[in-house]
């Protein structure tokens, strides 16, 4: 109950001063940071689809002015 796949990146930040990383019974990493901040990180859905990729915003909405 307590094994998460993480990388070895993450994996030497979990033990650095300050940060904290606990994983809920669904999957939910929750990372909170020496200065308090807190990620939230939830796995893929269990039916096989991959959640929406974040990504740029569209480009023809807004153009900057320059």
């Amino acid at each position: 109950s307590n094994l998460g796949c993480i990388c070895r990146f993450h994996h030497k930040i979990k033990h650095m001063p300050g940060w904290t990383c606990t994983q809920d019974t669904e999957g939910t990493f929750t990372w909170t940071s020496p200065t308090g901040e807190i990620f939230t990180v939830r796995p893929p859905p269990a039916n096989g689809e991959e959640p929406p990729e974040f990504g740029a915003p569209d480009q023809a909405l807004e153009t900057p002015p320059f």
